[in-house]
């Protein structure tokens, strides 16, 4: 029987660490936008509506453009599947015990359970949706007077024509409200974690227009992105910056971050 010795043991290590390093994936890093406002923060304790416009630049499979999120009970965007394909998505999160019910679905538009990322109710539709084209997500959210129970609902509107529903969605949000006031955000994400994944080497960008909670403006926005697991890899070319009043956009993955962006987390774009 042959003995390994301390640098074969060292030899086969190296090749299996190469081994894995290639296998792993290196996808385009989780960027988003936290949207504030330098005033009061609105009243949301029994009712609330949060709107956002998204027009892509550029795109790729496996990608979330998330317009409208609303932490901590469920977020919706539009989506780049496998193929081209090209859907509009809202989700709600369950809450331990109490499960997310369906109270309406709009013309087109599936509903399903989901797990992974929590457990909850998706709605999705398939949606053409153009890069340049300017799409509208509202969500709103109310609360029934005399219960714990709030009912959430989605639109999507584009370039201004008559807007669709998605769903209306349920849940007893006795141990958490279905969203703070500081909970509003927007992300690109490239979701292909599968081994061989090199989603970074293809650019994401999309500009982010007219956040408002309660029709307010918020007018303080913080770039934040993911800097640990398979997102580091390429977290260096995750950026946003400034465009216009009410305008900010994200970008990730491609060659490198865009000249004069912002690169650092937690900052806010000015």
């Amino acid at each position: 029987m042959s003995i390994l010795r301390c640098e074969d043991c060292r030899k086969i290590l190296k090749a299996v660490s190469e081994r894995n390093a290639s296998k792993a994936a290196k996808p385009a890093t989780s960027c988003h936008l936290w949207f504030e406002s330098v005033d009061e923060p609105e009243d949301v304790s029994s009712s609330w509506t949060l709107e956002c416009s998204v027009e892509v630049e550029k795109s790729a499979d496996c990608t979330y453009f998330c317009v409208v999120g609303w932490s901590p009970g469920g977020y919706s965007g539009i989506q780049q599947i496998e193929g081209g394909k090209r859907v509009a998505i809202f989700s709600m999160w369950n809450d331990g015990d109490d499960d997310v019910g369906c109270v309406q679905v709009g013309d087109g538009v599936r509903v399903s359970a989901f797990g992974g990322e929590g457990t909850g109710l998706k709605s999705m539709k398939a949606f053409d949706w153009k890069e340049n084209e300017r799409v509208t997500i509202t969500v709103k959210g109310r609360k029934n007077a005399s219960s714990s129970i709030w009912r959430v609902s989605c639109e999507v509107n584009v370039n201004g024509k008559k807007p669709f529903l998605m769903a209306t969605f349920e849940r007893n949000c006795s141990r958490n409200p279905p969203f703070r006031a500081n909970g509003f955000y927007a992300f690109v994400e490239d979701w292909d974690r599968c081994d061989g994944a090199r989603g970074h080497q293809v650019q994401r960008r999309a500009v982010f227009k007219d956040a408002k909670c309660n029709g307010k403006p918020m007018n303080k926005v913080r770039f934040t992105k993911v800097e640990d697991g398979d997102d580091a890899y390429a977290n260096e070319k995750a950026c946003a910056g400034k465009c216009a009043n009410d305008t900010y956009f994200l970008s990730t993955g491609g060659r490198e971050a865009e000249s004069g962006s912002i690169t650092s987390a937690n900052t806010v774009l000015t």
